[in-house]
């Protein structure tokens, strides 16, 4: 209603609604207690508020997608990460396509007896290395063998490490292209020439090369190569990776360190909008999950957050005795 029906002499009586006309005979009142112009200007900057809020919030959501729509990048830093460890090792060097170590092997291949392989337990290094973890990655593999898998090298990874540590795959041995640029042919192969390192022959030096790169391979690349690319975990699987690392350079303190340093450059999911994808990752307890939403719904994002996580190594420590992911939001 107008101010000049307001001034009608009859306007009370006029109104049928029954707030319209608590609202006049506020506006009688003396002081005006019905004024409407300062709670507008309240309404106003709150509805501004709200809506800069929710213009962040989808920027921030926009660019969290589009790291999640490249979710294939990820694999891919894990095999660079991968392909430094076996530089470290020094395990064969290769001037082409082909690893000339990898191609003797696979033209011995039929006259290998595939019955007949040692299995981690046979050598007393690789034993002390993996005892703690063996059943569990077992136990691992053969979940993730139940489900459906994008490459059928992804399956012979998860079946030679359950042959590795001793285990039955459902499925035998078999060989594989032997090209350097293929997924995972270091670790196929590497894995097929400890089992069978009594079949074909290898210096002393290929030996122990050998080994430092499966230990490597079956204690800390399985669960992190297979989680990766799973939105909701990727924060926590760089994390874990991370303490995995950091843990292992009590059995290989140069392949640890190596590894490490290659990782932390690439830590793009360790920001701010990929750790709010945590909340759904059912690892973390509900707990740490209430409170990360806590700190999403009452935090600022007027901050345009730094695309890549910086971490130097001698800060990897305290980073990791953090409370994470909590800590990381708010932090970039």
């Amino acid at each position: 209603m107008n101010l000049r029906e307001s001034t009608h002499a009859n306007a009370l009586n006029l109104m049928k609604i029954e707030s319209d006309k608590k609202f006049l005979i506020a506006q009688r009142t003396k002081g005006r207690s019905g004024c409407m112009l300062g709670i507008d200007r309240k309404h106003q900057k709150l509805e501004e508020r709200i809506k800069k809020r929710s213009i962040n919030f989808a920027e921030r959501r926009n660019r969290a997608y589009d790291k999640m729509k490249s979710s294939a990048c990820r694999h891919h830093v894990y095999e660079i990460l991968l392909q430094s460890i076996f530089t470290e090792v020094k395990l064969a060097t290769s001037t082409g396509p082909e690893i000339t170590l990898f191609k003797n092997f696979k033209k011995e291949w039929p006259n290998i007896d595939k019955n007949s392989y040692l299995i981690w337990t046979t050598d007393e290094h690789v034993k002390n290395i993996l005892m703690g973890i063996a059943d569990e990655m077992i136990q691992f593999c053969k979940i993730k063998l139940e489900e459906e898998l994008p490459r059928d090298d992804y399956k012979e990874f998860l079946e030679l490490i359950i042959i590795f540590l001793g285990g039955l795959p459902p499925k035998g041995i078999t060989p594989g292209a032997c090209h350097i640029a293929r997924w995972m042919a270091k670790s196929l192969y590497c894995l097929k020439l400890f089992l069978f390192r009594h079949q074909f022959k290898i210096t002393q030096r290929e030996d122990k090369c050998l080994k430092r790169f499966c230990c490597f391979i079956i204690k800390c690349y399985p669960e992190s190569w297979f989680l990766c690319s799973n939105a909701p975990t990727f924060t926590m699987n760089d994390i874990g990776f991370l303490k995995k690392l950091y843990f292992y350079k009590n059995d290989d303190k140069e392949v640890a360190e190596k590894a490490i340093m290659k990782f932390i450059n690439h830590l793009w999911y360790l920001s701010e909008e990929c750790a709010a994808f945590s909340i759904f990752d059912e690892r973390l307890s509900n707990h740490t999950r209430r409170k990360m939403a806590e700190k999403i719904m009452h935090g600022t994002p007027e901050k345009e957050s730094q695309k890549k996580f910086i971490l130097k190594f001698e800060d990897l420590q305290h980073f990791l005795n953090k409370e994470l992911p909590l800590d990381i939001l708010g932090n970039n």
